[in-house]
């Protein structure tokens, strides 16, 4: 083999391993960007899951504050084995949209990186007065 013929196919494998270095780094960054959309779907299918809760018990307007007291969590394993965390904070009676009597509820989800709380969904939701 000539010397010319030695450097094309040495630069035909770098060309090659810089190509096959790129697929797996793309690779890569799609599989990190979807489990983060996947964790994202996960706290708001469980903030949903409290919303809807909360809705549900709307009729008991009076004992919301009871049935939801400060402090209240609750814990949520995903199916990707993340925790989650939420709370529901029933806020003061006040004038809604439309000037109607009622109160905010709050549903907080969080979730822990290296200790550290981070909240990934919250949710503001009206209930009238009935």
């Amino acid at each position: 083999m000539s010397t010319g013929q030695v450097f094309l196919t040495l630069g035909a494998i770098t060309l090659l391993s810089l190509t096959a270095l790129n697929v797996n780094r793309t690779y890569v960054a799609t599989l990190e960007a979807a489990v983060g959309i996947q964790a994202e779907q996960d706290a708001i299918h469980f903030a949903q899951t409290l919303a809807d809760e909360v809705a549900s018990r709307r009729y008991l307007y009076d004992n919301l504050a009871t049935l939801y007291p400060p402090g209240n969590t609750r814990a949520w394993v995903t199916p990707s084995g993340d925790s989650l965390s939420g709370s529901v904070a029933v806020g003061a009676e006040t004038t809604l949209p439309f000037s109607t009597p009622g109160r905010y509820v709050t549903v907080s989800v969080l979730s822990r990186e290296q200790g550290v709380p981070i909240q990934r969904v919250r949710l503001l939701i009206p209930i009238p007065e009935p």
